[in-house]
Protein backbone atom coordinates (compact mmCIF):
# COMPACT_ATOMS: atom_id res chain seq x y z
CA UNK A 1 0.00 0.00 0.00
CA UNK A 2 3.29 2.15 0.41
CA UNK A 3 3.42 5.19 -0.73
CA UNK A 4 -0.44 5.42 0.20
CA UNK A 5 0.35 4.37 3.50
CA UNK A 6 3.20 5.51 6.21
CA UNK A 7 5.82 3.29 5.68
CA UNK A 8 6.66 0.95 8.80
CA UNK A 9 10.46 1.62 9.84
CA UNK A 10 11.44 -1.12 11.55
CA UNK A 11 15.00 -1.45 14.07
CA UNK A 12 16.86 -4.79 13.87
CA UNK A 13 18.24 -4.65 17.45
CA UNK A 14 16.07 -2.94 20.50
CA UNK A 15 16.95 0.83 20.98
CA UNK A 16 15.75 2.75 24.24
CA UNK A 17 14.42 5.72 22.27
CA UNK A 18 11.05 8.37 22.60
CA UNK A 19 10.93 7.49 18.79
CA UNK A 20 11.13 3.92 19.25
CA UNK A 21 8.03 1.77 20.48
CA UNK A 22 7.83 -1.47 22.28
CA UNK A 23 8.34 -3.46 18.88
CA UNK A 24 11.38 -1.69 17.64
CA UNK A 25 9.33 0.54 15.13
CA UNK A 26 10.23 4.21 14.68
CA UNK A 27 6.82 6.24 15.17
CA UNK A 28 8.17 9.37 17.25
CA UNK A 29 8.90 11.24 13.64
CA UNK A 30 6.26 14.22 12.62
CA UNK A 31 5.82 12.10 8.81
CA UNK A 32 4.87 9.01 11.14
CA UNK A 33 2.32 10.62 13.06
CA UNK A 34 -1.51 9.92 12.13
CA UNK A 35 -2.56 11.78 9.60
CA UNK A 36 0.15 13.35 8.19
CA UNK A 37 1.52 10.89 5.63
CA UNK A 38 1.67 12.24 2.05
CA UNK A 39 2.82 10.16 -0.72
CA UNK A 40 4.70 13.19 -1.89
CA UNK A 41 7.21 12.51 1.03
CA UNK A 42 10.61 11.54 -0.16
CA UNK A 43 11.11 8.22 1.66
CA UNK A 44 15.18 8.03 1.64
CA UNK A 45 14.78 11.89 3.96
CA UNK A 46 12.57 10.44 6.16
CA UNK A 47 15.00 7.45 7.16
CA UNK A 48 18.12 10.18 6.59
CA UNK A 49 16.22 12.30 9.47
CA UNK A 50 15.19 8.81 11.58
CA UNK A 51 18.75 7.80 11.49
CA UNK A 52 20.16 11.10 12.13
CA UNK A 53 18.35 11.56 15.18
CA UNK A 54 18.51 8.46 16.65
CA UNK A 55 22.51 8.77 16.28
CA UNK A 56 22.30 12.10 17.66
CA UNK A 57 20.62 10.87 20.95
CA UNK A 58 20.72 7.32 21.68
CA UNK A 59 19.16 5.80 24.68
CA UNK A 60 16.21 8.67 25.67
CA UNK A 61 13.49 7.15 26.54
CA UNK A 62 11.37 4.46 24.80
CA UNK A 63 9.52 1.39 26.55
CA UNK A 64 10.36 0.82 29.90
CA UNK A 65 10.98 -2.77 29.18
CA UNK A 66 13.57 -1.88 26.35
CA UNK A 67 17.17 -2.62 27.50
CA UNK A 68 19.36 0.08 26.60
CA UNK A 69 22.32 -0.29 24.18
CA UNK A 70 25.49 1.59 23.60
CA UNK A 71 25.79 3.43 20.78
CA UNK A 72 28.09 1.95 17.91
CA UNK A 73 26.71 3.80 15.73
CA UNK A 74 24.35 2.86 12.91
CA UNK A 75 24.86 1.89 9.40
CA UNK A 76 22.44 2.40 6.42
CA UNK A 77 22.84 -1.07 5.73
CA UNK A 78 20.89 -2.07 8.76
CA UNK A 79 18.04 -0.15 8.56
CA UNK A 80 15.22 -2.67 7.62
CA UNK A 81 11.55 -2.32 6.09
CA UNK A 82 9.77 -5.54 7.03
CA UNK A 83 6.51 -6.52 6.09
CA UNK A 84 3.81 -4.66 7.04
CA UNK A 85 1.35 -8.10 7.99
CA UNK A 86 4.42 -9.34 9.89
CA UNK A 87 5.78 -6.72 11.74
CA UNK A 88 2.40 -5.40 13.42
CA UNK A 89 1.38 -6.95 16.09
CA UNK A 90 -2.27 -8.37 16.27
CA UNK A 91 -4.92 -7.32 18.76
CA UNK A 92 -4.17 -10.37 20.84
CA UNK A 93 -0.19 -9.45 21.46
CA UNK A 94 -0.62 -6.11 22.69
CA UNK A 95 0.10 -5.66 26.54
CA UNK A 96 2.29 -8.73 26.11
CA UNK A 97 -0.41 -10.65 25.59
CA UNK A 98 -0.80 -13.92 23.24
CA UNK A 99 -3.40 -16.07 22.35
CA UNK A 100 -6.88 -16.52 21.69
CA UNK A 101 -9.14 -13.93 24.04
CA UNK A 102 -12.31 -14.85 25.90
CA UNK A 103 -12.98 -14.56 29.41
CA UNK A 104 -12.68 -16.88 32.25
Amino acid sequence: KFPDVPPVLQLLKPLKHEWVNQYNQVVGHAYLSPGTWSSHFELAQLVKEVLDELIKTPNTGGSSDMPPIRNTGIGYGQVSIPDPVAAIPGPHEVNGMRGGGGSG
